[in-house]
């Protein structure tokens, strides 16, 4: 909380679950395909996101699709 959280795009998460971390959060999460250092993503299983740690994994209510949460780094780092 407090702390920028946004939909890594294109990506599919569902509206039942954006509704409820927007509704805990207070505000609507914004899909995004550029990425920011220092902000959190929230991402399916299996998308690729660069220089960014992978926090928590976690699953939804309705359907076995599984979310990561990521933060991108503050810096860019080169990509194996």
């Amino acid at each position: 909380e407090g702390k920028p959280l946004y939909i890594a795009g294109p990506n599919y998460v569902h509206s039942a679950t954006s509704f409820m971390i927007e509704r805990e959060r207070g505000e609507i999460l914004e899909l995004r395909s550029e990425t920011e250092p220092g902000s959190y993503y929230i991402a399916r299983e299996g998308f690729e996101m660069d220089n960014a740690d992978s926090l928590l994994s976690f699953g939804t209510r309705g359907t076995d699709l599984k979310l990561v949460l990521y933060r991108k780094n503050d810096r860019n780092l080169p990509v194996p």
